[in-house]
């Protein structure tokens, strides 16, 4: 039987088949064998180990430990994980969409139905969530023009909306082959009109009177941003601290310092300010295989000065590259 780390399809393939001839083999065995059912349940008992004794643990932990996978306490999430996730509900992991041969799998389905013509237009929900939704949206255009058998320029593109809130001054990128949103957009506009403007300054007065709180809303917006990125994903940012920090060990000014350019621990709040800087409103992407930056609001030369002005926080210069800065 071929070993777990092949990860061929043909191995996989076998690795399934004999996994089930082998069980049933055994499970027939042991019915026709009274001295092998014993031996059997004695041996399991002895992996289970005994409660007292750490040592009999040993056994199952090795076995564990030969797995693909690795048991942990659930609440390990928190400020340790190795997967995409949906915010922060371990249980929902990520698809890797962005790789051609899990899309083509995961999207079979779709493909027949528009093949049938019995889907005339998709809805994708929490783009933001994809690794490239540009690119996704392009893979679902060309999806369905394989369906269709038309050349992706010459039929009506596909009709897709996208699940997305937009903020006040926030509009979709024009990367994305979409047609808008699934309707947030056009709610906002429809509940204004039952909100009275002349109203604001008194409800304003009545909120700072009553909670002794009179923060700009861009501020309350920032400090909540900060503080979802410092506990429901704090594990996520503690993921891409220690990727920055790889990239500062690769670098011969910023390797073996005292000090971490990019913390881990309670100090990741440096990592947090250069994604999410107090003054940008919107979202920003970044395709980090083809380095395009999709940023509505801050030009790229204004995004490496912030950059270079959070880098003044750290214990040592890490040079990443970029704009005005040199190795």
């Amino acid at each position: 039987m071929p070993g777990s780390e092949d990860p061929a399809p043909e191995a996989v393939a076998e690795r399934r088949r004999e996994r089930d001839i082998a069980r049933e083999r055994l499970s027939r065995v042991v019915d026709a064998s009274e001295r092998l059912r014993r031996h059997v349940e004695k041996a399991i008992a002895a992996v289970n180990g005994e409660v007292g004794r750490p040592s009999s643990f040993d056994a199952l932990h090795e076995l564990l430990e030969a797995q693909s996978y690795r048991l942990a306490y659930w609440r390990t999430a928190a400020h340790e994980i190795n997967y995409r996730r949906f915010f922060d509900v371990n249980d929902l992991a990520a698809l890797r969409v962005e790789d051609p041969e899990v899309f083509e799998a995961t999207h079979g389905l779709l493909f027949e139905l528009l093949q049938r013509s019995q889907v005339k237009g998709v809805r994708v929900d929490h783009p933001d969530g994809l690794f490239d939704p540009s690119r996704y949206t392009e893979m679902l255009q060309d999806l369905a023009a394989r369906a269709r058998r038309t050349e992706l320029a010459a039929g009506p593109p596909f009709f897709v909306v996208v699940e997305k809130i937009l903020s006040g001054g926030e509009s979709i990128p024009d990367s994305w082959r979409v047609d808008g949103t699934t309707g947030y957009t056009f709610l906002r506009f429809v509940s204004g009109l039952f909100v009275d403007e002349a109203g604001a300054r008194r409800l304003r007065r009545s909120y700072t009177r009553f909670t002794g709180l009179n923060a700009a809303f861009h501020d309350v917006a920032y400090e909540c941003k900060r503080l979802i990125m410092d506990t429901s994903l704090a594990s996520e940012l503690n993921v891409l601290a220690q990727a920055f920090d790889d990239i500062g060990e690769r670098n011969r000014k910023a390797r073996d310092s005292p000090e971490h350019p990019f913390p881990v621990g309670p100090d990741r709040w440096k990592t947090s300010r250069i994604l999410l800087p107090p003054e940008l409103g919107s979202r920003r992407y970044r395709n980090v295989l083809t380095g395009q930056c999709i940023e509505p609001t801050r030009t790229a030369s204004q995004s490496w000065i912030f950059v270079g002005e959070a880098l003044r926080d750290l214990p040592v210069a890490l040079l990443i590259g970029g704009p005005g800065l040199s190795a």
